[in-house]
């Protein structure tokens, strides 16, 4: 009888994983205490196979460059440009035409165009994720891409200039660690080479001349001196162009007829003043432009070798011209656009002159403004957005996903089933930067956030289609790191942080009235930030929060419009306390995980109703890990953690399996910097879904673990053959 029973024991263990819901993991309390006592050993190979998907991915451009605009033949435009992936666009001669060049993340900053004479473009370009120099061109058919020059610092390559040659070859000057550095491609290889030039590099600009010789200009950083350097007889020539320049942008470089070079460029020294040299026999002639002070010149000549400048003043797009006698300034209207002018790149219409500017503006778009010959005309080329900081996440009673989250605003994304849905929740662009996410029993959404422009605590909740928005507390600086709990009725409570006071404060709605208080913490100069709020069964407070370098918990019971409340530090060791995440187990009992700043590692925190039990996860990687956490406790209260690898730029995933921590670095779906902000939920077979923010490409992405039990990913169980009578 004793073998029966345990054979019924095992085989009732083999259904019970056979039938387990998707992605169950068996516990140790699910262990038959008798098969337990036989050794039978329940191992895990793996738990799945991660999906994951770009919910909020609008383009995204940096570092515009003056050389990234350009007339072709036929009088076409063309720009390049990027920052999460490399871009060109192109009029067709009705509408303007884009496409991604080169995928990849964290590219095209700093581009550089040009077109050959068969008006193919070829681009210089900055990967920033790599550190590396890429360079791009069109065949006819597709892109070419290759990798030019290879640091492996993503602060390497920047300040990129192309130029092609008398027989479309191209040459490049371009920042490398320091140092100026010029390579060339002599229609087998790359040639490259440092300039023999102390403390150049940055704000470099090129142009050829008509024997195919390289002309550069660039700042010299210790003397803060604008610098002219050309090849002559196989040396370099170095001359000053203007002491004391300390330039600010790029300075701007062309080449007139007689191969003279004419620079355009903004002193920083003093006045900020936009600046215009050329050098003539009897050397550098500079003028000042314009006195009320500039940035981001573009420097063209017409075809009188005239000088034509395109920069941005005090949120202004000014373009200035001279006439043969003196200088003419205009102020381009720009319908509208704020802040406009960042990056300009200035480009005349071969067949009238006219002059065409594109820039950016404070949005990010890329902008095109031009005149006609009686007017400034405006139009947008390209849109460009930065979404995905302050990430929330939910899931609704169908196991779809939702996210709050920043994107020039607060915005909201949802999962019908068959697509993702995004909508904008309020559009102030100065909101959001931290969310909070719950969903009621209709499954509609919660979210409190922070109105950093006014310093206010914000919520808003879905009422069918729309949103109602309202500020919560507007009492000084207020709002930061809130954190959203409905309670049994649907009624939210929210805990954050007062800056003016530096407190941590809570509020809660009754059904009528908002109701506002502080939480009594005692003994530390300031407390509440990276606050984390549950309520358990009953409806009582729990909330985690930084104090003073330490990890603290609040909690209370409601009485009236008031709270009682007990307040005890869980954590003192080193700088703790930042980035928390609570979640209640099924005694109600508080979890934590939290962020060790002097130590640079993740921990986790748990009361046992005894006392406090602390511990660091062993991520077992090197650096600084542990930021961004996210908790959350699966059906047998065992801790799933999501967090970021600051040292690596990678989304981590850990999980307690009874006896050890598992620790996988989670397949995002893009290379570069991927893993702020995590949000963390767990679906009803215990399977996470993650939120996050890639600052590579500035995008929100979402990726959850699918279930596999098949492949050689998936789950191995061993149970012990036992045989009749044995």
């Amino acid at each position: 009888m004793k073998s029966t029973h345990l054979l019924n024991l095992v085989l009732g263990l083999a259904l019970l994983l056979i039938f387990a819901p998707a992605g169950q993991t068996l516990s140790e309390p699910r262990i038959p205490e008798q098969l337990k006592a036989l050794g039978v050993p329940l191992t895990s190979s793996g738990i799945g196979d991660w999906q994951g998907e770009c919910v909020d991915c609008p383009h995204w451009f940096q570092n515009l460059t003056d050389r990234s605009f350009q007339f072709d033949s036929q009088g076409w435009l063309h720009v390049a440009y990027g920052g999460d992936h490399l871009y060109r666009a192109w009029h067709d001669g009705t509408t303007w035409q884009i496409e991604t060049v080169d995928p990849a993340p964290g590219v095209g900053g700093y581009a550089s165009l040009a077109l050959d004479s068969a008006d193919r473009p070829h681009v210089g370009y900055h990967d920033q994720v790599n550190g590396d120099l890429k360079y791009a061109v069109y065949d006819g058919m597709t892109w070419q891409i290759e990798t030019v020059d290879s640091m492996g610092s993503r602060y390497g390559h920047g300040y990129v200039s192309l130029t092609l040659d008398g027989s479309d070859l191209p040459h490049v000057s371009y920042y490398q660690a320091g140092e100026l550095a010029y390579a060339w491609y002599d229609g087998a290889e790359w040639q490259i080479e440092t300039l023999p030039v102390e403390g150049a590099g940055e704000y470099g600009s090129l142009a050829l001349d008509g024997t195919g010789r390289p002309h550069l200009v660039y700042l010299d950083d210790p003397e803060d001196d604008l610098m002219y350097a050309w090849r002559e007889d196989g040396e370099w020539q170095v001359q000053t162009v203007d002491h004391d320049a300390n330039l600010l942008g790029a300075p701007s470089l062309a080449l007139d007829g007689a191969d003279q070079p004419h620079v355009a460029y903004i002193d920083g020294y003093f006045d900020y003043d936009v600046k215009y040299a050329h050098r003539d026999a009897e050397g550098w002639q500079v003028d000042t432009v314009d006195g009320a002070g500039g940035w981001y010149p573009s420097l063209t000549l017409d075809s009188s070798d005239r000088p034509h400048i395109s920069y941005h003043v005090e949120g202004e797009l000014r373009y200035a011209w001279h006439d043969g006698t003196a200088w003419q300034l205009a102020t381009v209207p720009t319908a509208g656009v704020e802040a406009v002018g960042w990056g300009t790149a200035l480009a005349l219409d071969p067949s009238a002159g006219q002059p065409h500017i594109t820039y950016r503006g404070a949005d990010g778009d890329l902008q095109h403004t031009w005149r006609d010959g009686v007017t400034w005309q405006a139009e947008m080329v390209d849109g460009s957005g930065e979404v995905g900081w302050g990430t929330a996440l939910a899931l609704d009673g169908s196991d779809r996903p939702h996210i709050s989250y920043y994107g020039s605003g607060l915005k909201y994304a949802w999962h019908d089933g068959a697509a993702w849905q995004l909508g904008t929740v309020d559009g102030d662009a100065y909101v959001g930067g931290t969310t909070s996410l719950a969903l009621d029993g209709t499954g509609r959404a919660h979210i409190s956030y922070h109105d950093w422009g006014n310093g206010d605590l914000k919520y808003a909740r879905q009422t069918g289609t729309t949103w109602l928005v309202e500020t919560v507390d507007r009492a000084g600086y207020v709002g930061e790191y809130s954190s959203l709990a409905l309670d049994a009725a649907g009624r939210p409570h929210i805990s954050y942080f007062d800056r003016t006071n530096a407190a941590l404060k809570y509020v809660w709605h009754d059904g009528s009235a908002w109701w506002t208080e502080t939480v009594p913490v005692s003994g530390t100069l300031h407390a509440g930030m990276y606050t984390a709020l549950a309520l358990d069964g009953a409806d009582n407070a729990h909330v985690s929060f930084e104090a003073n370098g330490t990890l603290g918990y609040a909690y209370a019971r409601r009485e009236g419009t008031a709270w009682q409340w007990q307040v005890e530090a869980v954590d003192q060791q080193d700088v703790v306390g930042r980035y928390s995440s609570l979640a209640l187990d099924g005694a109600d009992r508080p979890h934590i995980s939290y962020y060790d700043g002097t130590q640079g590692r993740l921990k986790y925190a748990w009361h046992d109703g005894e006392g406090w039990q602390v511990e660091a996860v062993p991520v077992g990687t090197v650096g600084r890990v542990g930021r961004y956490t996210a908790l959350a406790l699966d059906q047998f209260d065992r801790p799933h953690i999501s967090f970021y690898d600051e040292s690596a730029g990678d989304l981590i995933y850990a999980w307690y399996d009874g006896a050890d921590w598992q620790v996988q670095t989670v397949p995002a779906g893009s290379e570069g910097d991927v893993g702020r902000y995590t949000a963390l939920a767990l679906d009803g077979g215990g399977q996470p879904h993650i939120g996050y923010y890639d600052a590579s490409n500035r995008d929100l992405r979402y990726v959850r673990l699918m279930p596999s039990l098949t492949s050689t990913k998936g789950r191995q169980v061993y149970v012990p053959l036992v045989r009749r009578g044995e």
